[in-house]
């Protein structure tokens, strides 16, 4: 006796395995975070580097604080200058490690051209591991940002998507 499985039991079985795989996967969740403090600022000919630490509040880790280190040129002919740095944001419910990249968005600072203390930066950011509720995470965020270079405050949101 052959056995024919009809269409409707053909998507059952594909529905059971693409829920099993999403169920592997892990969840995905939607990421927001808003952060300000300070940056402590060192120059060293035209490089730049800086180190953010501040206070805020991230969806999933809830209120908490922000560090990292991020490095910079201040030889751009064009106002703005390539990223690269690491940071942490970390709640009570655990915290999250970044790597700033160039993939979707290159991680950038713009200098204001008016007032040389107002910088703009934004770009993306991989989320590397994580601790507590995220250990597993893992996506890409967006972050923007303003830097005010006389005062030394900053503050940032990140938004995107990831998987824990």
């Amino acid at each position: 006796m052959k056995r024919f499985v009809g269409p409707l039991s053909l998507l059952a079985v594909i529905a059971v395995a693409v829920a099993y795989a999403g169920t592997a996967a892990g969840n995905s969740t939607n990421f927001t975070a808003s952060y300000s403090g300070k940056v402590h600022e060192v120059v060293v000919g035209d490089n730049v580097t800086g180190t953010p630490s501040g206070k805020g509040k991230a969806s999933l880790i809830g209120k908490g604080t922000m560090t990292g280190t991020v490095k910079g040129s201040q030889s751009s002919t064009t106002g703005c200058t390539p990223l690269t740095g690491t940071g942490t944001l970390k709640g009570s419910k655990g915290s999250l490690k970044l790597k700033l990249t160039n993939s979707p968005a290159p991680s950038t600072a713009c200098g204001d051209q008016d007032n040389h203390n107002s910088i703009t930066f934004s770009g993306s950011a991989k989320v590397t591991g994580g601790t507590g509720a995220l250990k597993k995470a893992r996506g890409t965020l967006h972050y923007t940002g303003k830097y005010d270079r006389g005062t030394g405050a900053f503050s940032v949101k990140l938004t995107g998507t990831l998987k824990h």
